[in-house]
């Protein structure tokens, strides 16, 4: 009796003891009887205090499949495209910066000749000069890719650097590659008549024109607007035509362009 009883309180001591120390009492759950299995006993239960609630199991996450990011192929095209698009505004850009520069300075001017000349009228008296001169002036368009348009033509004769007749002329157009004749009318009859000239120049005129050989010069001024399809250079060009030897028949008759003195004119801008 007394070893159950101390038993008994042995039992009750130690289970104060767990129950002091954080362990519940295994003595509150019946004993099984013989020959049952053992029931089962909640391991969080067992483990914890009353006071604190069993941990949550594990949390368990969803891992999604990720694949590899693969790249656009169409931004690639559209930046291929972009990069053959610019590649195209240059080249175009840059031929027509081309075309401009050919136009502006690698173009050749056009040629001016002295085909002929012709003076029917040349008289002196009571130092009044009462002329007459014709000529005929050939234009050459070298460019086989623009076509000149020529106006506001002004022409002058001039004898030892004095100016004899002026006159205007009409607008005209030198085709690609191709040459044009010009005709030239002037007369000392269009001057203005307070123009005099001295009498220096008078006479030596005079002593020329005895002699049957005279000098003249041929000065024009004319615009010039050259043209490749939209694209247009203007231009304001000068001519000197010098040494135009003309022979003249006796006394009172006319005269001519010397042989072999048909004339290549100098052209400034």
């Amino acid at each position: 009796m007394e070893k159950e009883m101390g038993g008994i309180a042995a039992l009750s001591f130690e289970d104060h003891t767990k129950i002091a120390m954080g362990h519940p009492s295994m003595t509150r759950y019946p004993q099984p009887y013989p020959g049952y299995p053992i029931p089962y006993q909640d391991h969080y239960a067992q483990s914890y205090p009353k006071s604190y609630a069993p941990p949550s199991p594990p949390a368990y996450y969803n891992r999604k499949s990720y694949h590899p990011i693969e790249p656009d192929q169409e931004s690639g095209t559209t930046f291929l495209r972009y990069i053959f698009l610019m590649m195209i505004i240059i080249i175009i850009c840059l031929c027509a910066i081309s075309l401009v520069i050919w136009l502006l300075f690698g173009a050749d001017i056009p040629e001016f000749r002295v085909a002929s000349l012709y003076v029917p009228t040349f008289d002196i008296s009571n130092s009044t000069l009462k002329a007459d001169w014709v000529m005929n002036v050939t234009v050459i368009n070298p460019n086989e890719k623009l076509e000149i348009h020529f106006n506001n033509v002004e022409s002058s004769i001039f004898y030892d650097n004095n100016v004899l007749a002026m006159a205007s002329e009409d607008p005209f157009h030198v085709g690609v590659d191709s040459q044009t004749t010009m005709q030239l009318k002037l007369s000392t009859r269009k001057m203005d008549p307070s123009q005099t000239l001295k009498d220096r120049v008078v006479e030596k005129m005079a002593n020329d024109r005895s002699d049957g050989t005279m000098t003249f010069c041929l000065r024009m001024a004319l615009n010039a607007k050259s043209k490749y399809g939209s694209l247009m250079r203007l231009q304001r060009f000068k001519l000197f035509c010098d040494g135009l030897v003309v022979r003249f028949d006796g006394d009172m008759g006319p005269g001519i362009l010397a042989s072999g003195m048909e004339n290549d004119c100098l052209l400034f801008t």
